[in-house]
């Protein structure tokens, strides 16, 4: 488990030709595609648009991967050798034990960092938004638009 309340995917080392080292998960998406269009192909194909006879049509995993790559962005860094590093978001599914462990997180660091519980509180808030992005993650991985019901809501 993560610092954060976010769950992510071990670090991933990219190679200078742009491709990933030890690449666990298929790609994506196309790193020049717009987001928007990203998140209507992968909702098209589930109203049954195909292109080609030999397609293969994706299922709601899939398409909840794609989306989550767009609405929570993969984290890419370089350090001090050149070296690029890559880290995604989780795409492991969500378990009744994952939700009530995302609860007792919030409640603990919302302890630790010592968030008000009334009024204005710029540390409530950022716990918040994080325990959000987790909360939209889970639900993108079982329904792509729930999650971009909520992403719309939080935006």
């Amino acid at each position: 488990m993560s610092a954060g309340l976010l769950q992510l995917e071990k670090t991933l080392q990219i190679a200078e030709n742009g491709e990933e080292i030890e690449h666990s998960f298929e790609e994506t998406s196309d790193e020049t595609a717009d987001d928007l269009e990203i998140i209507a192909a992968a909702l098209e194909s589930d109203l049954g648009t195909e292109e080609e006879e030999g397609s293969e049509e994706l299922t709601d995993r899939e398409r909840g991967e794609r989306i989550i790559d767009v609405l929570i962005p993969p984290c890419e860094w370089q350090d001090q050798d050149g070296t690029t590093w890559i880290q995604r978001v989780s795409r492991a599914g969500p378990t009744r034990t994952a939700v009530i462990q995302l609860w007792e997180q919030l409640d603990l660091k919302t302890k630790e960092r010592q968030a008000r519980s009334r009024g204005i509180c710029a540390i409530r808030r950022g716990l918040y938004k994080e325990c959000y992005d987790e909360l939209i993650r889970q639900v993108t991985l079982d329904c792509p638009e729930r999650g971009l019901l909520l992403s719309s809501i939080k935006n």
